[in-house]
C-alpha cells in the first residue's frame, strides 16, 4: 500500500516537473537578466555620480585657488532690506580683528553729507571723509573697508579704497517680497519711520489709507 502511494506521488512529481520545468527555467533566466541589468545600471550610476562629484570638486578647487590670498580691501554696497546689516556686521567684526581702517564719519552709521549724513539723496564724495580726525593716518595707511549706507558712486569709492579692492553687494529677488508682503511692509514702515511721516502708526495707516 505504501509503495503504491509512493509510486503515485513519484509519477505526479515527474509530470509536474516535465510540465513546469521549462517555465521555471525561463523565469530563472528572466530573473537573472533583471538582476544583471539592475547591477550594471547601479554601477553605471555610481560612476556617473562619482565623475560629476569629481568635476564639481575640481571646479571648487579651481575657484578656491583663485582666492588663495586673503582680501585686504572690501567695498560693500549696502542695500536696504536685504540682510545687509548682518553682512556688514560680519565684515566689521572681521575688520576689527584684522586691524582694518573703516571709511566713516566721526559719528553715525551713514555716509551722507557731513552736515546731514542720513540724507542719501546726494552721491557719495570722498571729500566727506577728509575732515575726520584720523584723515592724516589713513592718508598713509589707506582704508580697508567701505560698508556704510550711502548713495553709491563707484568712482569715488575707488578713490577711498585704492587698487586691489573687491566689491560686493546683495540683491533680493522681488518675488521673495511678494511671498510675505505683510511682514515686509511692516519692516519697511518701521525702518523708514513712516509713523512720523504720515503721523499715524501702522494699524491706523492700514485702516485709513489702505
Amino acid at each position: 500500500m505504501f509503495s503504491q502511494q509512493s509510486s503515485i506521488l513519484r509519477r505526479i512529481a515527474i509530470r509536474f516537473i516535465r510540465r513546469y520545468f521549462y517555465s521555471l527555467c525561463w523565469w530563472l533566466v528572466l530573473l537573472l537578466v533583471i538582476v544583471t541589468i539592475i547591477t550594471l545600471r547601479t554601477k553605471s550610476l555610481k560612476i556617473i555620480i562619482k565623475t560629476e562629484l569629481q568635476e564639481d570638486f575640481s571646479s571648487i578647487e579651481t575657484k578656491t585657488s583663485q582666492c588663495m590670498d586673503p582680501v585686504s580691501k572690501v567695498g560693500f554696497m549696502k542695500n536696504h532690506k536685504t540682510a545687509s546689516s548682518t553682512v556688514q556686521n560680519i565684515l566689521m567684526r572681521y575688520g576689527m580683528n584684522s586691524n582694518w581702517n573703516f571709511a566713516m564719519l566721526s559719528f553715525g552709521s551713514h555716509l551722507g553729507p557731513p552736515e546731514d549724513q542720513y540724507n542719501l539723496e546726494r552721491l557719495f564724495s570722498i571729500s566727506w571723509i577728509q575732515d575726520v580726525p584720523w584723515y592724516h593716518m589713513t592718508k598713509k595707511q589707506g582704508y580697508n573697508i567701505f560698508a556704510l549706507h550711502t548713495k553709491w558712486d563707484q568712482g569715488e569709492v575707488e578713490k577711498v579704497l585704492g587698487d586691489g579692492a573687491r566689491y560686493i553687494t546683495i540683491l533680493r529677488d522681488p518675488v521673495d517680497i511678494l511671498r510675505d508682503p505683510v511682514d515686509e511692509f511692516e519692516s519697511l514702515y518701521n525702518y523708514f519711520n513712516f509713523e512720523e511721516t504720515f503721523h499715524m502708526d501702522l494699524e491706523q495707516f492700514v485702516c485709513e489709507v489702505i
